[in-house]
């Protein structure tokens, strides 16, 4: 991304005329490493940034002279915006429309065990009698409501810190990510969960630091 002195040109003379922002879609490549990114520009050349999910740091991507489509490949899921470029006059235009995307995996699902039906037959039933209304936060992704068994216990050390006590909480949730939680897209120590600690207190957000256990049906969450 240029500079805001570059933005507004250089010269003695009167600042060169800042380009209109391009807009942005994207679309999955469908080989589970790229996505295609489309995008529409009045000005000769257009330049692609993107952030991964896990990083804070914008990345240069791909470039392309006009409006059209561009592949960038590398990543599975991550932030991107664009911005168009009077190369002429060293001006970059204002950012683009901001756009999310995952790519969905191009692995087929292993096919499950009667057993595993079992456990996710079960699960649903467990968690149907049992179970509280909280609200999924992933990091970068879209927050959700679902269903978790709440364990709250008393203040728990926290590990690494002398002296230090937190709550301590556990959640079991379903294995999924249309009803609970499923074990491939949680990201640990950044995603979050809203919950009352105590009942009947106002829902806070807590991170999830770790998976306890996991099966076909549930996930069992360590919250702090």
């Amino acid at each position: 991304m240029l500079t805001s002195i570059g933005r507004i040109g250089l010269g003695f003379g009167s600042a060169a005329a800042q380009p209109s922002a391009p807009s942005l879609s994207l679309a999955d490549g469908g080989d589970g490493e790229s996505f295609v990114a489309t995008v529409s520009s009045g000005v000769g050349t257009v330049q692609l940034y993107y952030r991964q999910k896990w990083n804070t740091a914008w990345l240069t991507g791909g470039t392309r002279s006009g409006s059209g489509a561009l592949t960038q490949s590398g990543l599975s899921v991550g932030w991107f915006e664009a911005y168009a470029v009077n190369v002429s006059d060293d001006v970059e235009s204002a950012p683009s429309n901001l756009v999310n995307i995952q790519i969905q995996s191009t692995t087929a699902a292993p096919e499950t065990t009667d057993f595993d039906d079992i456990l996710i037959e079960t699960a649903a039933e467990f968690l149907e009698r049992f179970g509280e209304t909280v609200t999924y936060v992933p990091y970068g992704g879209d927050v959700r409501e679902i269903t978790a068994i709440v364990d709250r216990e008393p203040l728990a050390p926290v590990p690494g810190i002398d002296s230090g006590h937190s709550d301590m909480l556990t959640v079991t949730v379903a294995n999924s990510s249309v009803s609970g939680i499923s074990s491939d897209e949680i990201d640990t120590g950044k995603d979050k969960i809203s919950l009352p600690v105590r009942y009947g207190e106002a829902a806070v957000q807590k991170r999830l630091p770790k998976i306890i256990s996991q099966d076909a049906g549930m996930l069992i969450l360590e919250v702090r």
